[in-house]
């Protein structure tokens, strides 16, 4: 960067005639050598002086372009931050509605619509490998008397507890659905017949001698059950119609009990 007075020099490269009918303060372009130049002049009335201050345009504007590419990189790395945790609490909300959509609220378990969903995928796997399959569907005894003396609170609370209760002694490849009200259906895959009652077993009594209570008032919960193994043929309606007919017999039996379906007949 240089500065100058008026000279003949100066006035030959820009013209006096130019300069003198310029505004003060004036900024012009000059090529010399091949460089762009930026020239900045100024009238000094007071001395009747031109004065030009002249600096290369690549110089600059070096501190311009460092300024952009430095406020470019900050914006690229911003946007980036904010698509990345755009798309992870996109994830996670989308993860949440699907498990409010596939779950039951009160229990923690899969509701009817997941276990559609499920019990196709199901039957699809024993058709590529047969492999048992086991139903269990579970009614706890009296719980519309529990609703009716402890009130709505303590049902509630007993449906949670029982849930708990069935899915700690389910192994990992069973399903555990709440079925509507106070019954539940447990899916049982590779669960032969007898195992499938053995489990039943071990699920009523469990529940029978689990310690349910509301404040320091005990409260009695037992449930029935009913068992049918899939024949490999029927529909998904008709195992579960034979898992609750099992079920009728246990409540008309004395309720707190497992009965096991009949297999089923061939049409």
């Amino acid at each position: 960067m240089r500065s100058a007075a008026s000279s003949p020099n100066t006035r030959s490269a820009f013209g006096a005639r130019s300069i003198s009918s310029s505004p003060p303060g004036a900024e012009a372009d000059n090529a010399a050598g091949g460089d762009n130049h930026i020239l900045h002049f100024n009238y000094l009335p007071e001395l009747k002086w031109y004065l030009f201050v002249e600096q290369n345009e690549s110089v600059a504007l070096a501190g311009i372009r460092r300024t952009l590419y430095i406020n470019l990189a900050i914006s690229l790395a911003v946007t980036l931050v904010v698509v990345l945790l755009i798309h992870l609490v996109l994830a996670r909300y989308q993860g949440r509605i699907e498990e409010m959509a596939s779950t039951d609220k009160l229990t923690g378990l899969l509701n009817r619509h997941a276990f559609a969903v499920l019990i196709a995928q199901v039957f699809s796997e024993y058709r590529r490998e047969p492999r048992s399959i086991a139903v269990l569907l579970a009614d706890i005894d009296r719980f519309k008397e529990i609703n009716d003396r402890h009130g709505h609170p303590a049902g509630d609370a007993v449906l949670a507890a029982v849930a708990r209760a069935l899915q700690r002694r389910l192994r990992a490849s069973d399903l555990a659905v709440r079925w509507g009200g106070e019954e539940f259906l447990l899916l049982l895959k590779g669960c032969e017949l007898d195992e499938a009652r053995r489990i039943a077993e071990d699920l009523r009594r469990a529940v029978a001698l689990h310690p349910f209570a509301m404040g320091r008032q005990e409260i009695p919960v037992t449930m029935s059950l009913g068992v049918a193994q899939y024949d490999g043929n029927e529909s998904v309606e008709h195992l579960v119609g034979r898992a609750d007919a099992a079920l009728y017999a246990a409540k008309h039996g004395g309720r707190n009990r497992v009965e096991v379906a009949p297999p089923s007949r061939p049409d």
